[in-house]
């Protein structure tokens, strides 16, 4: 079996020389288009990095709001308990009284 032999035909120098400036041109193009995008990834880590912050604010926002609302919520029982005690004592001292005031009393003396 034999195998032809293909001939390669390689540019010339002169060839080569040609093409140098227009890929010079296209580097150049793709530089700066990486550059632009090095940029955009720049701004993109920086406005990443705002919102990171700002979300961590909002939680610690989120968390002190809370803390409040479950402050304001025991609050609420200890004045509602307050409220209960208060009005038992006070149904109490209206139950005791008329009967310490009858039990108080002097009998009634026998007109002389």
């Amino acid at each position: 079996m034999e195998q032809e032999k293909q001939e390669v035909k390689l540019p010339s120098i002169e060839e080569k020389d040609d093409r140098i400036p227009d890929l010079q041109v296209k580097v150049g193009e793709l530089s700066a288009e990486i550059g632009e995008l090095k940029g955009t990834f720049v701004s993109l880590q920086e406005e990443v990095a705002a919102k990171d912050r700002r979300i961590g604010t909002l939680e610690g926002q989120v968390k002190s709001l809370t803390a409040g609302i479950r402050n304001t919520e025991n609050q609420i029982i200890l004045d509602k308990e307050m409220i209960a005690t208060k009005v038992a004592q006070e149904v109490v001292k209206r139950m005791i009284k008329p009967v310490a005031i009858k039990t108080l009393k002097p009998p009634d003396q026998p007109s002389q």
